[in-house]
């Protein structure tokens, strides 16, 4: 009986082209990395410990943790992280699901449509909740009601819509390259919105990071507008 070699084929050594190569494609994108966010947070963080009369310490620390209302304002950005988070895999799953395995009418339509927050920043959607949902927008009007946009909820619907898409795509990946009744009884046994699978991880880990640069939509639905009458 004979048998095979099943032996990995032999690649050719790297010329020194190849090699320099490699590591500029390694080095400059670290470089970079440096050079626009590390040194910039070095900086901050160097500035931070610098006190009034000149002095080195964590006094300005200590004055942000007696600043009223900073422990509130944690509390209300870890809440709304987390229901965010949830929210947004469960969406993403039940989406991601119904594009890959299933025939669903429409499917073409929801993947373009799920790529246009991806496309603008978080500012242009916060304005087109606005337009929209906001005290003087098109569903007010259509209804004959003031919507009250501002706040939690408005944060959440606008966190959720600008996470969704790409926790769609990792959550889409996964199923595309793994076996799908596998997947659904692993996602349910963890109660469906438990991270327990590495995509759902690096959606999670996505969603924290977009969290963390969304700026815009707090600016615009954080608070009340200037009359609290007036507005959109």
């Amino acid at each position: 009986m004979s048998s095979t070699n099943t032996a990995a084929p032999h690649l050719p050594p790297m010329q020194a082209s190849e090699r320099w190569l490699l590591r500029a494609c390694l080095l400059l994108p670290l470089a970079t990395l440096v050079l626009f966010f590390g040194v910039p947070m070095l900086a901050i963080a160097w500035r931070s410990l610098v006190q009034d009369t000149g002095g080195i310490g964590w006094g300005n620390y200590a004055a942000l943790l007696d600043t009223p209302g900073v422990w509130r304002a944690l509390a209300n950005s870890l809440l709304l992280g987390a229901v965010t988070t949830a929210v947004t895999l469960v969406l993403a799953f039940v989406v991601a699901f119904g594009l890959e395995r299933t025939c669903m009418p429409g499917r073409r339509f929801v993947a373009g449509a799920l790529a246009l927050p991806m496309l603008a920043p978080s500012l242009v959607l916060g304005l087109g909740l606005i337009f929209l949902l906001g005290r003087n927008g098109i569903v007010g009007k259509l209804l004959g009601v003031r919507p009250e946009i501002y706040g939690f909820w408005g944060l959440l619907i606008a966190d959720v819509l600008y996470a969704l898409p790409q926790a769609v795509l990792i959550v889409r990946t996964a199923l595309r390259q793994g076996d799908a009744r596998q997947f659904v009884e692993d996602y349910a046994a963890k109660g469906n919105c438990c991270i327990g699978t590495t995509a759902e991880a690096i959606a999670y880990i996505q969603d924290l990071l977009d969290r963390s640069g969304g700026f815009g939509t707090f600016l615009l639905l954080g608070g009340e507008p200037l009359e609290h009458g007036g507005g959109f």
